[in-house]
């Protein structure tokens, strides 16, 4: 994932924090800003929004990003060269995959 929260395949992957939300779980944040969902449901990270979604993090399960009660993600399309696919929660798409997180201490 790229930092406005979109997957592509060239370029430099984006480093991204799991921050407290004040309700439990997690907000997620790369340099791009806090992630959440734009109107057509895709994945997104910017600095206009104030605060994200409320994400989980499953350690137990090799350490997955999850929304709701679901750890699958999914696209409609592999990315290719320069181009982005937007990331999507869920697995409607035609390419379900997971997003798995490494602590850094």
């Amino acid at each position: 994932l790229i930092k406005n929260g979109h997957w592509m395949i060239r370029g430099t992957p984006a480093t991204f924090q799991l921050l407290d939300h004040p309700f439990g779980d997690y907000y997620l944040r790369s340099r791009g800003g806090y992630c959440g969902f734009n109107d057509d449901g895709q994945l997104q990270c910017n600095k206009g929004r104030d605060r994200g979604a409320q994400f989980g993090y499953d350690e137990n399960h090799g350490g997955v990003l999850t929304y709701g009660d679901s750890s699958d993600w999914n696209a409609d399309s592999v990315p290719s060269g320069m181009r982005q696919s937007p990331v999507y929660q869920g697995d409607a798409g035609d390419i379900t995959f997971k997003l798995k997180f490494q602590k850094r201490h």
